[in-house]
């Protein structure tokens, strides 16, 4: 770290200010990885509350400290990931994701905005704290290409990609998750941008199954969101055979992986040609992405 904490903080600080200036959002990632010269580091933004994420590195108290001065904070927490998260027993994650802040004061949920949509933040909840800052462009893609159509969102989460794609005029989006808790979760985000889809949009399970029953009613979606899963090219893969698109893309969103829509990755909507992040049922502008880990971007 180039002059200490502070010096790197305010240099991402200063990439970032497009973003803090931007209307309508109140949530960005500030450090972002080897991209800002902090390999094993990222720190997310919540309003006033920030979440700084450590994969291997130790005594992350001085970038907490400097986060803290600069912004003004009321918390910030720690998350010291692993790399294979889904190995994880309870205790582990419960031990990599302490309820209590690293510093400031515990603070139990904060409502945030992404261009304009509201979430909602619980950072003291786990190593997931309920948005992915780093698929914004993602969700903005899919806010302006949700008109008219519908619109499958796999391993949802707290349904970000729902909520976008009902602000952008999808005539339905329906959010599938094996946790319940997650789902109550979305339809929060959801009330949140005054939406108010049926229960029935809002599917408990595991996302396989329902990828089955669907092909077998000959139900169909515009478009198929499969996030931040391991697997979640298998359920693409079903949802192809399955005959589940009508028409237009299916976006996926691959973690831990060197062709992502993650960490530096630029994303782009106006490239047409073979697909990293998206794969197109027919012919159409596709989300692609370039893994080229050298550029930074202000996630």
């Amino acid at each position: 770290m180039s002059g200490g904490p502070r010096a790197l903080l305010d240099r991402a600080l200063r990439r970032r200010e497009r973003l803090r200036q931007e209307p309508g959002t109140t949530a960005f990632r500030w450090l972002n990885g080897a991209g800002d010269a902090a390999p094993g580091l990222t720190l997310d933004v919540f309003g006033d509350v920030a979440v700084l994420s450590t994969y291997d590195v130790e005594a992350p108290g001085p970038v907490a400290d400097a986060a803290m001065a600069l912004l003004g904070l009321r918390a910030v927490y720690l998350k010291a990931r692993p790399r294979e998260a889904g190995r994880l027993r309870g205790d582990e994650r419960a031990a990599r994701a302490p309820a209590l802040p690293l510093r400031g004061e515990p603070v139990t949920w904060v409502d945030v905005q992404e261009q304009g949509l509201r979430f909602r933040i619980r950072p003291g909840e786990g190593l997931a704290v309920g948005l992915y800052l780093d698929t914004r462009d993602a969700r903005g893609w899919v806010r302006r290409h949700a008109e008219a159509r519908t619109l499958l969102n796999c391993f949802s989460y707290t349904g970000a990609f729902g909520v976008a794609a009902r602000a952008g005029g999808a005539m339905r989006a329906v959010d599938i998750d094996l946790s319940r808790r997650s789902l109550a979760w979305a339809e929060e985000n959801a009330l949140l941008n005054e939406q108010r889809p049926p229960e029935t949009d809002r599917l408990a399970g595991d996302v396989f199954d329902w990828l089955r029953r669907f092909g077998k009613r000959g139900e169909q979606f515009d478009a198929v969101v499969c996030g931040h899963s391991p697997t979640c090219l298998s359920a693409l893969r079903i949802s192809r055979s399955s005959s589940l698109f009508r028409s237009s893309i299916a976006l996926t969103l691959m973690p831990n992986s060197t062709k992502n829509c993650t960490g530096t990755a630029r994303i782009s909507a106006a490239k047409i040609g073979s697909p990293i992040c998206a794969t197109p049922t027919t012919p159409s502008p596709m989300l692609t992405a370039s893994s080229d880990s050298r550029r930074n971007v202000s996630l």
